[in-house]
């Protein structure tokens, strides 16, 4: 949660996340050396045994059209790789959506860097969190779980709620893979421990701060001057520059572009607020639920909101010319090193932000804007240059993607699913639906207020307040704004009961609690 002295408005109720406008307005088997780029790096074999007997079962599969995923075979060890396993660049943003890139079509910025990676890789145009706020869809990008099973499902999480699950940084490291990571961590670890996964630690508490902010590195406590995530992109590039012996994964996760928006002088008023319009507003004749209603200021329509709503907006945006910047020094480095090539970058944010989409200047609830984040992969090699790919993919896949392009077996546990057959494989079936829910808030009961499921051209909301509750259905495909609820139309009753139904078996399907299915209406 932001620091309420900076927050934007005022939301009440339940979801209250405090927002002053007048504070604005005043990371086994046996080990071989093999070049690694330029360096020398240790990969892992399997036994010759095991070996033959994977290449028995990879051709009767093929002889009936089937692609063996080799993170999916049962072995304890990664299969022998003619090229060495690749370095992995996790690079994460704060509160991030995805049309912040100039490569996704914002007017208002130019992102060089985040469009090379785009140009270079692949740019996926429909990602989303299946939680849109940042302790339970970070614990969710680690683990590749649903919050309700990794237990992290508000912004307060105790360390007994999530400590039996297994990061995906521990089985890199336990591969060989040297890590480390580098910025906000936000969730519960024991000071006094190294947080499992990490070769390399340096954090700070908390959201932290962009200016002057200490830093937690290896467990002393060092004061990095300036911004914040200048200092951590510079300490990045030094540890990313070392040589080594076995291949790398380090994530940099920056606190841009989380509240309060505060860019670094260099672009602190570049973009011109009367000029900069926010993304959305409440439009005439839209169906706002009682839970809508209770993130809306009772100030949303004077002039001086909406002028002040703007400036955050720009400086929110100013935060993103950083974040680019940042990637533009790391992808330097790569180059500058000799390690572009086997080198695999991963960009994406852990939820996205309504810019007055509903009236709302918030995240958490499960509309569009606050679900979907920008995601970007480029890996030399295996991922074709400038793909764009359409299919509905979730930040619960990144886990599982990450194991699958290292080598690494992905744990039957993992309820994501590996990304590669979307550029690996042609008429790839990709999932028909996904799920979302919102965050749960202190100790705001033991249901979900939101409650969803998605497919390419439907969506289905059951939003709840105290004893209200309100389904919406809109077709996205004729209505991306979601701004026409089709629920009380009859000409949508059998989509609406399809729905309905829909949802009781996802929740069976994802083992829900019981009781979330309960608010279903019949």
């Amino acid at each position: 949660m932001g620091d309420p002295q900076y927050d934007v408005m005022n939301h009440p109720g339940e979801e209250s996340n405090p927002r002053r406008i007048g504070e604005f307005v005043k990371d086994l088997g046996k080990k071989t050396t093999t070049s690694h780029g330029n360096r020398k790096m240790k990969t892992v074999a399997m036994t010759n045994g095991s070996s033959q007997r994977l290449l028995v079962v990879r051709g009767l599969l093929r002889c009936v059209g089937v692609t063996l995923l080799f993170a999916r075979v049962a072995s304890a060890q990664p299969a022998e790789q003619a090229t060495p396993r690749p370095n992995i660049l996790f690079l994460l943003t704060d509160d991030q959506r995805w049309d912040t890139l100039s490569c996704a079509g914002n007017p208002h910025l130019e992102t060089p860097h985040l469009d090379r990676l785009a140009k270079e890789g692949a740019r996926f145009t429909q990602a989303l969190v299946t939680v849109s706020l940042c302790c339970p869809s970070r614990a969710t990008l680690l683990t590749g779980k649903h919050a309700h099973i990794h237990g992290v499902l508000t912004n307060e999480p105790d360390l007994d709620s999530w400590s039996q699950h297994r990061l995906f940084p521990e089985l890199l490291q336990e591969a060989g893979y040297e890590t480390a990571f580098f910025g906000k961590w936000h969730l519960p670890r024991d000071p006094k421990q190294p947080v499992p996964g990490f070769d390399h630690w340096v954090s700070f508490r908390g959201q932290g701060n962009y200016e002057n902010e200490t830093l937690d590195v290896n467990g002393k406590p060092e004061v990095a001057r300036g911004f914040v995530s200048d200092a951590l992109t510079k300490r990045a590039k030094a540890w990313i520059e070392q040589e080594r012996t076995q291949p790398f994964f380090v994530m940099l996760s920056l606190k841009n572009c989380h509240a309060p928006f505060r860019p670094p002088k260099r672009h602190l008023l570049s973009l011109d607020s009367k000029i900069v319009e926010l993304p959305g507003s409440v439009q005439p004749g839209e169906f706002l639920p009682a839970r809508v209603r209770r993130f809306q200021s009772r100030q949303a329509e004077s002039t001086q909101y909406q002028e002040a709503l703007r400036a955050e907006y720009c400086r929110y945006l100013e935060l993103v010319l950083s974040v680019d910047e940042s990637v533009g020094t790391l992808l330097e480095t790569l180059e500058n090193s000799g390690l572009t090539q086997n080198t695999a970058v991963i960009f994406t944010s852990d939820n996205g932000y309504l810019w007055g989409e509903h009236g709302v200047y918030y995240k958490s609830l499960t509309y569009e804007p606050s679900l979907r984040v920008p995601l970007l992969i480029r890996a030399p090699g295996d991922v074709p240059p400038n793909r764009r790919i359409d299919g509905t993919v979730l930040n619960l896949d990144l886990a599982p993607t990450l194991l699958e392009l290292a080598g690494v077996p992905i744990p039957e546990d993992m309820q994501g699913t590996s990304l590669t057959p979307l550029w690996r494989t042609s008429d790839q079936e990709w999932r028909p639906e996904t799920f979302h829910h919102a965050p749960f808030r202190g100790s705001g009961g033991t249901i979900p207020k939101d409650l969803s499921l998605r497919r390419s051209d439907f969506k289905y909301i059951l939003m709840r307040t105290d004893n209200r509750v309100d389904e919406l259905l809109f077709h996205l495909a004729a209505d991306p704004a979601e701004l026409r609820n089709l629920s009380a139309d009859k000409t949508y009753e059998a989509t609406l009961q399809e729905f309905r139904e829909g949802l009781r078996n996802t929740l069976t399907t994802i083992e829900a609690p019981v009781a979330w299915a309960s608010v279903i209406p019949n």
